[in-house]
């Protein structure tokens, strides 16, 4: 049976695009495979590796199999092949698309769950072609997925702004700020400010903007002014805490977005603003107690 009998993209009656996969994708052995492969990749790659090819062998439309599979390979280092595996999940999923669906009209929208893996394929995709610096053309997925789905959902803003902002784009950068002013992530608060440093905003709005990046996060300028910061260590009151991703808020959050985009925050120009702006930066210290609800 062809890929395009076990998958398909179709429009409802009331005008909602979804993918529908074939049935036995769905059936409960294979979901756990996935899941299981999902659950290695941070810890063994190489066994998620494996089971993610045994699920392409067996089902070669499942697009979600490919997306991890290529983090199993960018997990390895194995660059080139996370880069073509990226590839082929994207186009699995846009080979589908029917003439009459409309980009900038037609939308595929998140909270349908089958959507979810040709949306993240997509931002995959996106990332390799980043780590690979083809830039304009990382940057073209992401626009795509924001219009396929202007809600997001995972993070694709987030990651154009920062390959606007690394890159010098920085028009393109601020356009995309507009387009989500209420967005208030460390990325946005802290590049917003940036740009505005950069372009020689007026004081009353930098200050303004200022007030809303430490509100995202109030440790980075410590970060940025320490000479070689290291990366914190959260604490309990019994010990190293145990966490799950990385929380908002905290030094690890400023810690890791410093480390990806220090040669933005670094610039000359906005450290010099903010050490004459701010009435107090910290000496850093990379010892967090987390602040448990």
């Amino acid at each position: 049976m062809s890929i395009m009998k076990k998958l398909e993209l179709e429009q409802s009656p009331s005008g909602i695009w979804q993918f529908f996969y074939h049935e036995e994708i769905e059936e409960e052995s294979v979901v756990e495979k996935f899941y299981h492969g999902v659950d290695l990749l941070d810890i063994a790659p190489d066994h998620a590796e494996l089971i993610f090819k045994e699920l392409i062998k067996t089902f070669p439309y499942y697009i979600n199999a490919y997306a991890h599979l290529s983090l199993a390979f960018k997990n390895q280092e194995k660059f080139f092949e996370s880069l073509i595996t990226a590839e082929k999940g994207y186009q699995i999923g846009k080979n589908l698309f029917p003439k009459k669906f409309k980009l900038g009209k037609d939308t595929l929208e998140w909270s349908v769950f089958s959507n979810r893996p040709f949306l993240r394929a997509t931002l995959v995709y996106a990332m390799e072609l980043g780590r690979e610096n083809q830039i304009l053309k990382s940057i073209e997925l992401c626009e795509e997925i924001l219009l396929l789905n202007k809600n997001d959902h995972q993070g694709t803003r987030d990651y154009l702004l920062s390959i606007l902002a690394d890159n010098k784009l920085y028009d393109q950068a601020i356009d995309l700020i507009k387009r989500y002013p209420e967005e208030p992530s460390i990325n946005f608060r802290y590049v917003e400010l940036g740009l505005g440093i950069i372009k020689n905003w007026k004081q009353d709005v930098l200050k303004g903007l200022l007030d809303r990046a430490i509100k995202a996060n109030e440790h980075l300028p410590s970060i940025l002014m320490a000479r070689n910061p290291k990366e914190p260590i959260l604490m309990d009151r019994d010990g190293p805490a145990e966490i799950y991703g990385i929380p908002i808020g905290t030094k690890l959050e400023a810690y890791w977005f410093f480390k990806e985009h220090k040669n933005f925050l670094k610039q000359k120009k906005i450290k010099l603003w903010l050490n004459e702006n701010m009435v107090e930066i910290p000496l850093y210290d990379p010892i967090e107690l987390l602040k448990r609800s």
